[in-house]
């Protein structure tokens, strides 16, 4: 579980008001339900690293854990949910249910893929899969302007 997470002022600094409300709602939906007050709890700095980003984890107050997580290694991964998010924006009301639920799929699996690849990324540190999920949410809202998709990215719980 990760309790508290800070973005490094230069990512704010560059973004405009509705990427960080899209950023801030992603950081709420990783620490939700932590304990702030827990010691075992890991907190998490997030800075820019050239060519991606910079996962700083911390237990405690002390860094235990840095995460690269290079935009080559996730590419894939940001490409393939970027593009089922702007199919998913662009159906419209009276698009087909097996068309929706077709991609619903495919944004889950892409999703779930994605938190894999994250994990894997971010050894030793341990966390369930939900919570990798909503961490990949916030790296793919970090790297990829999700004001145009939100209609997307929020409405189908992907």
């Amino acid at each position: 579980m990760i309790a508290r997470i800070d973005l490094h002022p230069s990512l704010l600094a560059a973004a405009s008001p509705p990427r960080i409300e899209d950023w801030r709602l992603a950081v709420h939906a990783l620490v939700e339900d932590a304990e702030p007050a827990d010691e075992a709890a890991l907190s998490l700095f997030v800075d820019v690293d050239p060519g991606g980003l910079l996962l700083v984890w911390l237990r405690a107050g002390a860094a235990i854990a840095r995460t690269s997580t290079p935009d080559h290694d996730l590419a894939r991964h940001l490409e393939e949910y970027g593009s089922i998010c702007q199919r998913l924006a662009s159906l419209d009301e009276d698009s087909g249910g097996q068309r929706l639920e077709a991609l619903d799929m495919a944004k889950k699996l892409a999703h779930d893929d994605a938190a894999r690849t994250l994990r894997a990324l971010c050894e030793p540190v341990e966390l369930d899969h939900a919570v990798w999920r909503r961490l990949f949410t916030l790296v793919f809202a970090l790297r990829v302007d999700t004001t145009a998709l939100q209609r997307a990215h929020r409405r189908h719980g992907g």
